[in-house]
């Protein structure tokens, strides 16, 4: 195999990257049905697939075993501060130097992508795969995810009037988030103990059914914002300021992550679990609380355009994936020599 292959078979390309493009051209070519009051109702179905989302999200998520995993407190205690503390942290520094340059809706969704939990599965896959403390990773995922559903909306009221000037009403936001998101994961995870023999039957068929909502929705945020005309008007412009910006933060977020790893003194495999949890940020989880939040704001007068806010999620989901991909290849060869 030459170079060039070997370093195309390392950057998983799948079809949700493709999916990807193709709801946004769907969106782009033909916005009405995705539009309130089109076809296919999506005011209401939107709503319907995010709770679909958690609530199988809460049934697969193993919960049950977190306490056995609890003594790695150390390197959970780095991954949960990296996700949540200081990504946000070094987002809203940079873009406070941005803030003249940058389109106010592309700040948002930087500092959103920025608050996210970390990888529902891509982050357990890449530390197995580079020989990593698969149970931490497993443990860190799990908790980071549930963590997120009230860290999240938390955060994203504060950036969204802190940003934008926009009072976001943390009644009608709590509310959305409580029945959306917060309920079906409960019920999923109240289902769960009767019910986890069958998962690995059903586990499939939950993951292309995720996939589909999730695109579903995101061809929803682009028609609407489609309709709006800012795209005919800046979207060259908003395209490659998410794509260059994503590029760098994703550099400097994993820079960061493994140089701190080196300071904390973690053994190889706490440091490769770190390295892929730290650094990545769930686009699963993220697409359904951008729709439910950012709703909540569009609904009380705001001017939020979500699939503008969305952009800087899936550059650095596609960004993300083509370089955890692209090391593996080092992680191997430095655990087989």
């Amino acid at each position: 195999m030459t170079r060039k292959s070997s370093f195309l078979a390392r950057i998983p390309i799948n079809g949700f990257l493709v999916g990807l493009f193709i709801a946004v051209g769907f969106a782009w070519v033909l916005p009405g049905p995705g539009v309130s009051g089109g076809v296919l109702h999506s005011d209401i179905s939107t709503k319907v697939g995010i709770m679909m989302i958690f609530f199988f999200q809460g049934w697969i998520l193993p919960t049950e075993d977190l306490k056995d995993d609890i003594l790695e407190w150390r390197l959970h205690l780095f991954i949960q501060g990296f996700n949540f503390v200081i990504v946000p942290l070094l987002v809203l520094f940079f873009t406070s130097l941005m803030v003249d340059f940058l389109d106010s809706d592309l700040m948002v969704g930087f500092l959103f992508l920025a608050i996210l939990p970390t990888t529902v599965s891509t982050c357990v896959v890449f530390t197995t795969i580079a020989g990593g403390n698969v149970a931490a990773a497993i443990f860190n995922a799990s908790l980071s995810n549930i963590i997120g559903v009230f860290i999240v909306p938390a955060w994203s009221a504060w950036l969204l009037t802190a940003t934008t000037g926009e009072a976001v009403p943390v009644g009608p936001l709590i509310v959305n988030i409580a029945w959306l998101l917060l309920l079906p994961l409960i019920a999923g995870q109240v289902v769960r103990p009767f019910t986890k023999n069958v998962i690995p039957r059903f586990r499939k068929s939950i993951g292309k059914m995720n996939t589909f909502v999730i695109l579903f929705i995101i061809y929803v945020a682009f028609a609407k914002s489609f309709q709006t005309g800012i795209w005919a008007e800046r979207g060259i412009y908003l395209t490659v300021s998410a794509m260059g910006l994503s590029c760098g933060l994703l550099v400097i977020v994993k820079s960061l992550v493994w140089t701190s790893t080196l300071i904390c003194r973690f053994d190889s495999s706490g440091r490769i679990t770190a390295f892929f949890c730290g650094s990545q940020k769930t686009l699963a989880a993220g697409v359904p609380m951008a729709q439910s939040i950012f709703s909540v704001a569009a609904v009380e007068g705001g001017s939020t355009t979500v699939g503008v806010v969305l952009l800087p999620l899936m550059c650095y989901h596609f960004l993300q994936l083509a370089v955890g991909g692209f090391l593996l290849g080092f992680f191997k060869s430095a655990r087989d020599s």
